[in-house]
């Protein structure tokens, strides 16, 4: 199984960015350009280009590896806009372009505390890819200097705001959970069972609320080997709007500044909703182990 590694682009890496980039653009992509669209293309991907365009301070790459091997790359301009993400067709649907997009948007942030919005002009072949992301289309689609496009754009909700999961929430969230259809909820989810969960994982766990409602939550910790994820919710009304995806990559980051480096769910197999949501963010379902219970509470 492969292990991917993410790192900035650094120096003297421009050509291995720029021929993967020009490999998926040639096979997926130049199918619908003109010549002249290719060739405009191909200028702005140079390695001399990306590296000019890395000196400026306006851009920067975050690579995906594989070993030695790029398997994909995003280049963020402005803080503010996709200008490249390109995953190898050999590493497609392995949740690549998701990983790199969540780092190229947190370091943003990083650099923009208030950024309110992410934009990207999309070949007609990503955009697809893009509406799985959380983009929306905003405008038609055009064709400047052969390079055809449709501007595409990802809100960021000034009210909607994340915070570490206290157990004096406990009531709303618990309400949350219990009016979400697939979530399985049992006397492990008492109000002290969840007390001593929460204090056993601390800052691992997170609410989203909006207007100072809960909206979303999700319940994650480890066992100090592999890490664990629990009933993801989003309420209904605020759900395609990226919400589930950013708890998520929350409580991944704290896990890994803890060391753990890989995490499962459990999701029931009838849970629709959330086994879309799962396989389609980059989740693998697992067809070679099997789950064993045992209720011990009488034992």
């Amino acid at each position: 199984m492969s292990c991917f590694s993410y790192s900035e682009m650094k120096a003297g890496e421009e050509k291995h960015v720029s021929d993967m980039v020009w490999e998926v653009f040639k096979e997926f992509v130049a199918p619908g350009y003109s010549t002249e669209g290719i060739e405009t293309f191909k200028s702005f991907i140079q390695a001399t280009e990306l590296k000019r365009a890395a000196e400026s301070g306006r851009f920067f790459t975050i690579c995906c590896w594989d070993g030695e091997a790029l398997a994909g790359s995003i280049t963020m301009r402005d803080s503010n806009h996709i200008s490249l993400l390109f995953v190898k067709k050999d590493y497609h649907r392995r949740g690549i372009a998701k990983e790199l997009f969540s780092r190229g948007l947190q370091k943003c942030k990083e650099i923009k505390p208030d950024l309110y919005e992410i934009s990207v002009n999309s070949s007609p072949y990503a955009l697809e890819i893009y509406k799985k992301l959380g983009f929306s289309v905003i405008g038609e689609q055009t064709t400047r200097d052969g390079i055809t496009y449709i501007p595409m754009n990802m809100k960021f909700d000034a009210n909607i705001l994340i915070h570490e999961m206290q157990i004096d929430n406990y009531s709303e969230i618990y309400r949350l959970w219990s009016t979400t259809p697939g979530m399985g909820l049992s006397d492990a989810d008492t109000h002290e069972n969840i007390h001593r969960f929460l204090f056993r994982n601390k800052g691992l766990s997170f609410i989203c609320r909006h207007e100072g409602r809960i909206i979303g939550i999700i319940l994650c910790g480890h066992d100090g080997r592999r890490g664990y994820i629990y009933h993801v919710t989003v309420a209904e009304k605020y759900r395609g709007r990226g919400i589930g995806q950013m708890l998520v990559d929350r409580s991944l980051q704290k896990l890994k500044v803890e060391g753990i480096n890989k995490c499962h769910i459990f999701v029931f197999s009838d849970n629709e909703v959330g086994n879309v949501f799962w396989s389609s963010t980059g989740w693998t379902k697992r067809e070679d182990i099997l789950v064993y219970s045992k209720n011990i509470k009488e034992a």
